[in-house]
């Protein structure tokens, strides 16, 4: 747990990287410290998903297994960004150009680590039985796009011969999108990760019919020339935590866990997945998912949705942040200055519902609200705002910001009265694209 006079050292150092920052330099003591922050916060995290996601019943060899590889990637990672940081501090800190080299490697393991624990949660969700379907229309050829802007800078980095394909008659389907987007994008992924310079990748996305009425089924085959596997790693290639090879001896960073994750969530649709490779000489990737087919009244209903959700994000947008902690409020109130909202802040939920109640109606255009707060907490500050009597309350989104990221703490947010729900650390991107959403 952190004290009041460390928050407000950190909230200092923050302060003082903003000032640098206006005069091109960066920080590198605060970025360190933020960098270690996160790091004790994925740590934290990480155990909580174990212990969560295993089940205090469950055997002892599982959780033993994951500590031990994630105490070791995690030494990894934290002693490489101390070194760096102890380099720039002590060598390179004038250096404009070296200093924007280390923080760009200690920014790649920080993601590193996100990622990790993000795979460790989405594991402890599927392990307990937690993990559901949110399904919604889906459609093949946003699909389609979507992967082939995520590779292309990638694909020609590495000059690869890149080829989709979609051949579907029914392009409306009703499934999870995200975990579909999950199992495509991690598949696909680790075929330009391994593929060598110059090889070729190539996806095709077919119809197939299924047995059951109302229903299709998409084959999505992922072929590559890359590295390959060998025989016999195949039967341990959905196990959490294997590599055939480690990152050392393939150059590319991993923890093993992308693929269990990927056979996990294709089984909880209700579809199949099979790998054909040979070391050396490529891999091949077949799934097959079934989809309930999108009716034309879904379809309208999706669109119609989607037009409401259009969002000019201007600088008439105002934002009221509660968030009790000075430093996360600086870099969410930064963040979201930078992408044009004005923000007005509450450190906890008592001062929330008073700002709010002061305000005319329609005044902020959104509350961004954290869980755990002195005084009122964010659940409870959310029913007491709802209940007010003025024409706003039930309208205004309420979007929690917060560490808790499971399941079930979303259902709890939404039980409160919120409309959205966003994971600490912040993704700037995904914090955005939330807000557009749900503000008309």
């Amino acid at each position: 747990i952190r004290s009041r006079s460390d928050r407000n050292c950190d909230a200092g150092r923050y302060r003082d990287f903003k000032c640098r920052r206006r005069e091109g330099l960066c920080n590198a003591g605060y970025l360190y410290a933020i960098w270690c922050k996160y790091a004790a916060f994925i740590g934290a995290r990480t155990q909580s998903a174990l212990c969560r996601g295993t089940g205090e019943g469950a055997g002892k060899t599982g959780k033993e297994k994951h500590s031990y590889e994630l105490s070791g990637m995690d030494f990894y990672w934290n002693n490489s960004c101390y070194r760096l940081h102890c380099n720039m501090q002590k060598y390179h800190l004038d250096d404009k150009e070296k200093v924007h080299d280390y923080i760009k490697k200690i920014q790649l393991s920080g993601s590193f680590l996100l990622s990790l624990i993000n795979y460790v949660l989405e594991m402890a969700r599927i392990e307990s039985g937690k993990a559901t379907l949110r399904t919604e229309v889906g459609d093949a050829q946003e699909l389609l796009g979507a992967l082939n802007a995520v590779f292309e800078p990638a694909v020609e980095k590495k000059r690869l011969k890149y080829n989709c394909t979609l051949d579907v008659e029914h392009r409306f389907i009703i499934c999870d999108v995200t975990k579909v987007r999950e199992i495509v994008l991690n598949i696909i992924s680790n075929s330009v990760k391994y593929t060598p310079e110059g090889g070729s990748v190539t996806v095709q996305i077919k119809e197939i019919p299924w047995e059951k009425e109302g229903w299709t089924a998409y084959r999505i085959l992922v072929e590559d020339t890359g590295i390959g596997m060998g025989a016999e790693y195949l039967p341990h290639i959905f196990e959490e935590f294997t590599r055939e090879r480690t990152s050392t001896e393939s150059k590319v960073v991993g923890a093993g866990l992308g693929l269990p994750i990927v056979k996990a969530l294709i089984d909880l649709m209700g579809g199949t997945i099979q790998v054909e490779s040979e070391r050396g000489k490529g891999s091949k990737f077949e799934v097959i998912l079934p989809f309930e087919i999108a009716s034309e009244e879904e379809v309208k209903d999706s669109y119609v949705k989607k037009e409401e959700k259009l969002y000019n994000r201007s600088k008439e947008k105002r934002i009221l942040l509660a968030e009790d902690n000075e430093l996360n409020a600086e870099i969410a109130i930064t963040i979201l200055e930078e992408n044009g909202f004005k923000v007005e802040r509450a450190e906890d939920g008592c001062k929330c519902m008073e700002l709010f109640s002061e305000k005319p109606a329609g005044y902020y255009s959104t509350i961004l609200m954290d869980i755990q707060m002195p005084n009122m907490d964010g659940y409870t500050a959310s029913r007491k705002i709802r209940g007010m009597e003025r024409e706003d309350a039930k309208a205004i989104p309420i979007i929690a910001l917060t560490a808790n990221a499971f399941d079930e703490d979303r259902n709890k947010a939404f039980a409160a009265g919120m409309n959205g729900h966003i994971a600490k650390p912040i993704d700037v991107g995904r914090m955005v694209r939330t807000i557009g959403a749900l503000v008309k």
